[in-house]
């Protein structure tokens, strides 16, 4: 059972014309003008660990990463905590981010995304200091991955000096600087998920060396479209061997469509609006894990989508 309490409402529809992806990047880029100015001096901490490349180099979060987003027998389920979405109508409310993050766990979600972006998904950086601190305490070896606009590689620096485990990158949001962001990324030796939608940008994020894409079904460039079958769509441009982790995002609700995603061998799915404030989000994870690899019943993608 959730232990936190949760308040759902309804927005009105017409904030989405508020939460374009123009939008967002335009209000990101204006945020961090203050952000890289309190870290300019060329000592900051953040510069600093941007400066260097790792000699010695900790893999736990790496390992940790593959371990929870890979299992040769079921999906993986992560939660996206978050208080409103650019792509919903749905606003839910909570006070501490580390307890509904740490009833997840309880639940058995394998991995945790927190949310630092206040404009598009209600989190802050209370919200995710609170995600790593509760989660490192209570279930260590659970990966908590940063999301944020991400647009600066000092993002990528925050979130390796508040030990996160990963960080989320939308392809849709950088472009062609997806691959100096991954380099970035290696450089400090901290995992990145790189978000997809077109086989563009899945190609350019295999270019960049991704190992875990996480194929989002709503089309963020394209005014929030959603495409139920997107994922399949893509996954052609992917390198053959299995050696990318692949993710299924957007409006997953169920264990029978998750089914379907685990048939067609992808690795997990991330859940948002699906589980949070859902008082069945317990029984749907449960429902989730205990597909099986070669248990196809009675669907096919016709009576799916």
């Amino acid at each position: 059972m959730m232990a936190q309490t949760f308040t759902t409402t309804a927005l009105k529809s017409s904030r989405n014309n508020d939460y374009s992806l123009f939008e967002m990047v335009r209000r990101k880029e204006q945020q961090l003008e203050h952000f890289r100015n309190q870290h300019k001096d060329p000592q900051d901490d953040l510069r600093m660990l941007l400066g260097y490349f790792d000699a010695t180099p900790d893999f736990t979060s790496s390992k940790k990463l593959a371990n929870a987003l890979r299992n040769p027998d079921r999906l993986s389920v992560g939660v996206d905590i978050k208080r409103r979405s650019p792509t919903s109508n749905l606003r839910v409310d909570f006070n501490d981010a580390g307890g509904v993050a740490e009833s997840f766990v309880d639940c058995n979600a394998d991995f945790i995304i927190a949310n630092a972006d206040y404009e598009s998904y209600g989190g802050d950086t209370t919200d995710i200091e609170q995600v790593v601190t509760a989660i490192r305490k209570s279930s260590p070896e659970t990966p908590v991955i940063f999301k944020d606009i991400i647009i600066d590689p000092l993002q990528l620096a925050l979130a390796k000096s508040l030990k996160f485990d990963a960080a989320l990158v939308m392809a849709c949001v950088v472009g062609k600087d997806l691959l100096e962001l991954l380099n970035t990324a290696t450089l400090i030796n901290l995992p990145v998920i790189v978000e997809c939608h077109t086989p563009e940008e899945v190609s350019l994020a295999v270019e960049g060396g991704a190992g875990t894409i996480l194929l989002n079904r709503v089309d963020r460039f394209g005014g929030n479209e959603f495409h139920a079958t997107q994922p399949f769509a893509v996954r052609d441009v992917l390198p053959p061997g299995n050696f990318v982790t692949t993710l299924v995002t957007g409006k997953v609700f169920d264990a029978l469509e998750s089914n379907l995603f685990l048939q067609e061998g992808f690795d997990g799915v991330l859940i948002g609006e699906g589980l949070i404030g859902n008082p069945s989000a317990s029984s749907l994870i449960k429902e989730i894990h205990e597909l099986e690899l070669g248990d196809e019943g009675e669907i096919n993608r016709s009576n799916v989508f």
